[in-house]
């Protein structure tokens, strides 16, 4: 998980140097970051449930 918010950080980095300059790559940077995050939260949740569960 934390790779993962690692890797959003660095695509929002990327974006927010890009500017307005390249629209289309700076979406595909948030695209990404948005990606990885949704992917780290799902990760998460079920661990939390499980332990919640118990």
């Amino acid at each position: 998980m934390r790779a993962l918010l690692a890797g959003a950080v660095e695509d929002l980095r990327a974006a927010a140097r890009l500017g307005g300059l390249l629209p289309a790559v700076t979406l595909w940077h948030l695209q990404r970051a948005m990606d990885r995050e949704h992917t780290a939260h799902q990760q998460t949740v079920p661990a939390q449930r499980q332990r919640h569960d118990r």
